[in-house]
């Protein structure tokens, strides 16, 4: 307690005064921390990524302001948060994104494959019809194929490698008059390697498809 003035008033506290108490700015930590944590869902929403990388430049800026100018920048238990969520999200997205473009690149070789097999089918039924017709198998460049209009575009696999064509008997006639006439063939594609002859190939021998025999095709 104070004394107070001739009247008998005593004063309780220190006189009001006119001067402006500036309180440390947090803005820039709790947008960092927001943006952090909106950044966790980027492991389901991949544009997340945006408020992910802004919540950890947001973040690093208020944790270094609030080190060095505490008097004017505060919020540095949110600044830290912040940025442990960030090096825990960006890492992990990281990671993540190798796996989902790992799952990329296994889904579009799958489709590859599927897509090279299923031209290997149109081309062995190209080969029946012509069988059917001229009574013998089309040699192996395929001309009488092409001639006969019947595979113009069925010559090369999804990877763009030509589809080795090779009739399995010691006699593909082109001379549908020679005897003995042979009806075995296979269809190889390279498969994703683009080499004949490894465990990845794509063989269809008389319209079925086998496991590939490594070294075998080269």
């Amino acid at each position: 307690m104070q004394a107070g003035c001739v009247c008998g008033a005593r004063a309780i506290a220190a006189p009001q005064t006119d001067e402006i108490v500036a309180l440390p700015r947090v803005g820039e930590a709790v947008c960092g921390l927001t943006c952090a944590i909106l950044g966790l869902g980027s492991f389901f929403i991949p544009w997340l990524i945006v408020p992910a990388l802004l919540g950890a430049y947001a973040s690093v800026r208020a944790y270094r302001r609030a080190r060095r100018e505490p008097a004017h920048f505060g919020g540095l238990r949110l600044a830290q948060v912040g940025v442990v969520l960030s090096s825990l999200v960006l890492p992990g997205l990281l990671v993540y994104g190798g796996y989902r473009a790992e799952r990329w690149y296994a889904d579009e070789q799958e489709r590859a494959r599927a897509a090279s097999r299923a031209r290997m089918l149109e081309l062995s039924l190209a080969i029946q019809s012509y069988q059917k017709q001229q009574g013998a198998l089309p040699s192996p460049q395929l001309q009488e194929l092409r001639t006969a209009g019947l595979a113009p575009n069925l010559v090369t696999d999804a990877w763009g490698k030509k589809l080795r064509y090779q009739p399995t008997g010691a006699l593909a006639a082109t001379n549908p008059l020679t005897t003995p006439l042979l009806t075995q063939y296979r269809i190889v594609s390279a498969g994703a390697d683009g080499e004949f002859g490894t465990a990845d190939d794509l063989v269809l021998r008389d319209g079925v498809f086998v496991p590939a025999a490594p070294d075998a095709e080269k």
